[in-house]
């Protein structure tokens, strides 16, 4: 027998992770990874502000709003990817594919997170969003993404690498030139990794 809460006559935790795969097929393990990925971009997001502050070289003082504040994920990912212009060649380079990457990424990341669960027989696990219900029309494009073990993998690792190769060039950011041009170099390969990864979860969401 299904499990409530008594005084809301809602279901348990425990419960509703059962209803889930029951009728949509989100097994224990696919909900545990869109928590982790939930988290890694969260982490991400927050390092990506910082790292754009840091390219931009804006001083913040006590009370003082950042240029970056209140900005949409995709609007950061924009000013991030401006700001690393400002440097060399290489430099810019890696701060592109970053923001290539995270510009994909961002699209999945948001069809799950502000999607519905769509049930096998309909074609999932997936999320679905922007549904027109009656035909009518929507701001945005409709979108779907399908999940399972192996794409949500593949994408907290994704998430994973931006956030620790945006930290480095945080650090190249405040480099001598050669050191800056050393560790911009370094952070190329895993970053044209990621945005390889993050274009194929890209494509999963239609």
């Amino acid at each position: 027998m299904t499990k409530t809460d008594t005084l809301t006559g809602t279901l348990e935790p425990s419960a509703l992770m059962t209803f889930y795969e029951a009728h949509f097929g989100l097994t224990a393990s696919i909900l545990q990874r869109i928590g982790a990925f939930a988290v890694a971009w969260g982490m991400f997001e927050n390092q990506l502000e910082l790292a754009t502050l840091v390219l931009l070289d804006e001083e913040l003082e006590v009370g003082q709003r950042p240029s970056t504040d209140s900005l949409q994920a995709s609007d950061l990912i924009s000013r991030f990817r401006r700001a690393g212009a400002s440097f060399g060649p290489v430099f810019t380079e890696a701060c592109d594919e970053l923001a290539s990457a995270a510009a994909d990424l961002l699209i999945f990341r948001n069809t799950i997170m502000h999607g519905m669960a769509i049930p096998p027989p309909a074609g999932g696990p997936k999320f679905a969003k922007n549904t027109a219900w009656f035909g009518e029309k929507r701001k945005r494009p409709f979108a779907e993404a399908q999940v399972s073990e192996r794409l949500l993998d593949l994408a907290i690792q994704c998430t994973s690498t931006l956030y620790t190769q945006s930290v480095f060039l945080q650090i190249a950011a405040r480099s001598e030139k050669g050191d800056q041009h050393a560790i911009a170099s370094d952070a190329i390969a895993p970053l044209m990794n990621s945005r390889s990864a993050a274009d194929k979860l890209r494509r999963e969401t239609s």
